[in-house]
């Protein structure tokens, strides 16, 4: 049973049709940016705890907490989406999460393990451990 749709294949031509928009190019570019920082302090956060800690439970409370923040505020953030300009929200929700990512990035030095460790989450909040 078909609905009359008919499905062409043109290649990756057609496929990146929207990139060809200025401003969406500029959105996935930094996208991709942003979510492959996000991909990597997922990475990295769980193995500085295990290194510190030496404990599997540190990394599974590390990884609690780190999306707490993001339950909570999901119904706030859905709210402000909803009352504010989306694309200035946008701008500031990436900004601190920013922000926060070089201040737990800076938080270690490079000669040894980290004296303090950072949890962030991707909601752009920060929470120090000893």
């Amino acid at each position: 049973m078909t609905l009359g749709v008919v499905v062409q294949d043109r290649g990756i031509r057609a496929a990146t049709v929207a990139l060809r928009n200025r401003e969406f190019r500029i959105f996935w570019i930094a996208a991709l940016i942003s979510n492959t920082g996000g991909w990597m302090q997922s990475a990295a956060i769980p193995y500085v705890v295990f290194d510190l800690t030496q404990r599997n439970g540190g990394v599974g409370v590390a990884g609690f907490w780190a999306y707490i923040p993001m339950m909570v505020m999901g119904v706030v953030g859905g709210t402000l989406a909803d009352r504010f300009d989306r694309k200035k929200m946008l701008v500031l929700t990436q900004l601190g999460q920013a922000v926060f990512a070089v201040g737990c990035g800076s938080s270690s030095p490079g000669d040894g393990p980290p004296r303090a460790v950072c949890l962030c989450s991707r909601s752009g909040r920060a929470w120090p451990v000893a």
